[in-house]
């Protein structure tokens, strides 16, 4: 199984230590910016911090709702200056205009991890019309002469100006929901519609639109395209693209040797020590020089200028993985049927992985050398035929050479402490620090928890040593390299002599002592206690802590708002607080807002107002998705068709009226309608999906399959149930056996991670087989669900949330225990994935709290925190139904009458 690229949160980090917050919580620097800037803003003009930026207004603020804008890019060394240069050119035109609200988030905006399209931007000006945009940029281009600034990617930049740029997009935020829920800009082009406002990495301009400002051509790179150095290396693919430059696989025409090349651009990156990409780069290749000759890194072959940008040549190491990677595929705590010879081989890999890593430290230290930076993604391993491990160091951006270079400030959370953090340099006990959290990760990849509970370590450790036969030397010594003492960390030598000694472990026994030690009840309580401690009334924006994608859709959805805690709430408790129900109600609903879909948006909000005996608040916000603009747009379960279709049965169920089971059918004969066949459609049925083909229940054919025997089963239509089997024939057609004998699936073809979990996974998919099972007794459903279980039957997981994590898994062995042929072993499963569970959680004044998907803040939403792992808790003791499930359609769900068979007879066509 192979870790799914879960969106990247840094905006949201930066708020907060504890939860997920928008930056418009952020405290900005005053002194930083807004101080200079007060003294020279003229009366009746507002500033005022709205989120990463802020706003600089003039009376009677009217701006065009798109048009021409003006970008100041800058460096934070050059940003006050920068500002106050502009800020009178602009305060004279009577212009409004935001910048970034301080130094420290101009870097995080400069930084490699920021979004292409966004990245760079500094000030932004709003000119009124055209003629008044070419005005200002000859004003801003004469006043800011002599600064320096990054390229903005998505911008022309004027003239030969290192700092003023332009483009054409939107001005007044027109926003609406897309498909997933989330908001997207969007402007009107020339004929009327409306259609997104991109914000790609390169200028470009609408249909339509001319630009009024290149009276010579713009300074480009002249170059040809995929020649770099007058021709001598051809780009022969892209390996990854970042904000500071690209990676490249490439070919050097003079020798035909495939090398690897690095691309820094200037100004961006900038280090706390005012280091850009491009000296950070240099520096690598001074330092990759050094050690040439260990054989522990890239050789280097060159460096050159090419237009404005920086580029390290170097070795290319083929065959060879990152550690994250490589740890992914050989884990020992991802497999499900570990045996004795599993143990042994990971052990030795292990020890022979880390015993080498520990050399590679040592040998930078003796040449005074701090690396600064040992992560997961800076390991390269590779596996020879004969088993043996090979390591090396790549990216030596972070390191720097004691007495020579200046130290940056470079880190990866998890891999580095607080305190060297706050120190701003690594020092050698820091790279051992980073040796013991790599040990940790190699075992289990939990370090970014560490952000939040600084043991949380321990309590692994503690699980690998009962579980998997750790040695007591090895545990030790990962607790003493992680030691918030640098005194007491190991040096390589000491880390070399504890790895070098073998042993034989024993078979592992995966136990649930996590769950056998505790109350299970009174653990859910908790939980429960502390969602309601953090409950913020005052706010609008969200009432409960939860996911980053509260605040990128919307605040009530199932999945990440609070009707999803307020249905688990009412699930466990049989009621709801007055003020949650009073919150949700207070909400403004703008349908253009909010999508229709079950998980995120419309249809998931107007269910759990009907379960909590809402109807008519239910019935009204169901009303808001007939004829929204996305209804028909995607065909998945989670934000489509299917969980549309879903809600509608429900409220049929519900209320008995039969419009809902009309809608129904019409999303229904819609699915079939747009089902697609390969040439030999015995191999099954599939749907397209814009974010690529999956076969999963949240987002693939498993969903819509599921959906379509509910339907067959309250319509009488006998064509659905027929669709659903052609879709899960194709599902099960694109299965695979892991080397547990467990059948699994990849998340989507867009991205080929193999997972259990109910969102994207095998676990999700077995809860369909089962259904299937039950309705038309057809035995391969059943073989299949046999290998299913073995994938899903583990203890240890990157997450423990609904969707994405541990706890979701369990849905489908409390699904499958209703039954006698899987009664026993689905049990011992839950307890197995319950015990698992146990290992995230930590105490907070107010009960206990979970982290969220990324592990280093904490979520208590239904689909990645507290609220959903105590409600699959409290399934597992209640032995109730499961949650936006329709199972009280199918014939004999239930424990009197298990195998009765679905009968379908009446209106079948």
């Amino acid at each position: 199984m192979q870790e799914l690229i879960i969106q990247d949160k840094l905006n949201y980090l930066l708020a907060d230590r504890q939860f997920y917050e928008p930056l418009s919580r952020y405290p900005a620097q005053q002194k930083d910016l807004h101080e200079p800037l007060r003294r020279i803003l003229p009366s009746g003009w507002t500033l005022k911090q709205r989120n990463l930026w802020s706003d600089v207004s003039p009376p009677s603020l009217k701006l065009p709702t798109h048009g021409w804008k003006i970008h100041l890019s800058a460096t934070p060394a050059h940003a006050p200056a920068i500002l106050m240069s502009a800020a009178r050119v602009l305060f004279e035109a009577g212009v409004s205009f935001k910048f970034v609200s301080d130094r420290i988030l101009l870097s995080i905006v400069n930084g490699k991890r920021w979004n292409r399209g966004g990245a760079g931007k500094f000030i932004t000006a709003y000119p009124r019309d055209a003629e008044e945009c070419g005005e200002l940029l000859e004003a801003l281009h004469k006043a800011t002469i002599g600064y320096w600034g990054p390229y903005i990617l998505s911008d022309r930049r004027y003239k030969d100006s290192r700092v003023v740029h332009y483009r054409y997009g939107g001005i007044l935020p027109i926003r609406r929901a897309d498909t997933d829920g989330k908001s997207v800009l969007i402007i009107r082009n020339d004929d009327g519609e409306f259609v997104d406002d991109e914000r790609t990495p390169y200028f470009n301009l609408p249909k339509g639109v001319k630009d009024p400002f290149v009276g010579e051509e713009p300074e480009v790179d002249e170059g040809d395209p995929g020649l770099l150095k007058a021709g001598r290396y051809r780009i022969e693919s892209p390996l990854a693209f970042s904000n500071s430059g690209g990676v490249y696989l490439a070919e050097d025409t003079e020798t035909s040797a495939t090398v690897l090349i690095k691309e820094a651009r200037p100004y961006t990156n900038v280090s706390s020590r005012g280091l850009d990409a491009v000296q950070l780069l240099k520096k690598e290749h001074r330092l990759l020089e050094v050690v040439a000759d260990l054989g522990i890194a890239p050789k280097p072959y060159d460096f050159f200028m090419d237009w404005e940008h920086a580029y390290l040549v170097e070795e290319y190491f083929d065959g060879y993985a990152t550690l994250r990677s490589y740890l992914s595929k050989n884990s020992l705590s991802l497999r499900t049927r570990p045996d004795t010879e599993v143990s042994r081989n990971f052990y030795r890999k292990y020890r022979e992985l880390f015993t080498k890593l520990a050399a590679i430290v040592q040998s930078l230290h003796d040449r005074n050398i701090v690396f600064s930076d040992l992560s997961m993604a800076n390991v390269m391993v590779k596996e020879g035929e004969d088993g043996g491990i090979d390591v090396k160091l790549i990216d030596f951006e972070g390191g720097y050479e004691e007495g020579v270079d200046v130290p940056t400030h470079l880190f990866t959370p998890g891999f580095s402490t607080d305190e060297m953090e706050m120190r701003g340099m690594a020092t050698r006990a820091d790279d051992c620090y980073a040796l013991g959290s790599l040990m940790m990760a190699g075992l289990f990849p939990m370090n970014a928890m560490l952000a939040l509970n600084r043991a949380a370590h321990e309590t692994y450790l503690q699980s690998f040593q009962r579980d998997f036969g750790l040695p007591d030397s090895i545990a030790d010594l990962i607790r003493r390299l992680m030691s918030v003492d640098a005194g007491k960390r190991p040096n390589p030598a000491d880390i070399i002599a504890v790895l070098s000694v073998e042993f034989s472990p024993a078979e592992p026994r995966i136990g649930t002592t996590e769950v056998d030690d505790i109350d299970l009840a009174g653990t859910t309580s908790r939980i429960l206690d502390y969602v309601d401690s953090v409950a913020s009334f005052d706010r609008a924006d969200r009432l409960y802590p939860a996911d980053p994608a509260v605040f990128e859709t919307n605040p009530l959805s199932i999945a990440h708002g609070a009707c999803g805690v307020a249905h688990v709430m009412h699930r466990i408790r049989g009621q709801v607080d007055g003020r949650v129900i009073d919150w949700i109600r207070s909400r403004d609903v703008v349908r253009e807002s909010y999508s229709p879909g079950l998980f995120m948006g419309l249809s998931g909000i107007a269910w759990s107002l009907l379960e909590m005996g809402c109807t008519e608040d239910a019935r009204r916000m169901l009303d808001m998705t007939r004829d929204h603009h996305l209804l028909w747009r995607s065909p998945e379960l989670f934000n489509g068709m299917a969980g549309w279709g879903m809600a509608q049965l429900r409220f049929f169920a519900s209320l008995g009226d039969e419009a809902f089971l009309q809608s129904a059918i019409q999303a229904g004969d819609r699915l079939l309608d747009s089902r697609k066949f390969e040439q030999d459609e015995a191999k099954g049925c599939y749907w397209e999906n814009g974010i690529g083909m999956s076969d999963s229940l949240g987002h693939g054919g498993a969903g819509v399959a599921l959906y379509l025997l509910y339907l067959a089963q309250a319509s009488g239509e006998r064509k659905y149930l027929e669709a659903g089997r052609q879709a899960l024939e194709w599902v099960l057609g694109n299965s695979l056996v892991n080397a547990d004998g467990g059948m699994s699936w990849i998340a989507r073809d867009s991205n080929r991670s193999y997972t259990p979990y109910w969102r994207w996974g095998s676990s999700g998919i077995g809860r369909t087989l089962l259904r299937y099972w039950h309705a038309t007794g057809d035995e391969r459903y059943a073989s299949a669900l046999d290998q299913v279980q073995i994938d899903c039957d583990r203890k240890y997981t990157i997450f423990p949330g609904y969707f994405f994590g541990i706890s979701g898994i369990c849905e489908m062995f409390l699904d499958m225990a209703r039954f006698p042929r899987w009664e026993a072993q689905a049990q011992n499963s839950v307890r197995r994935l319950l015990a698992g569970c146990m290992l995230f959680p930590f105490e907070r004044d107010g009960g206990l709290a979970f982290p969220g998907e990324s592990l280093n803040r904490i979520s208590c939403d239904f689909g990645t925190g507290g609220a959903g792992i105590a409600l699959v808790m409290n399934r597992y003791l209640k032995r109730d139904g499961a949650s936006f499930m329709l199972d009280e359609l199918l014939s004999g769900w239930h424990a009197e009458d298990r195998c009765a068979r679905l009968d379908l007879a009446v209106g079948a066509n």
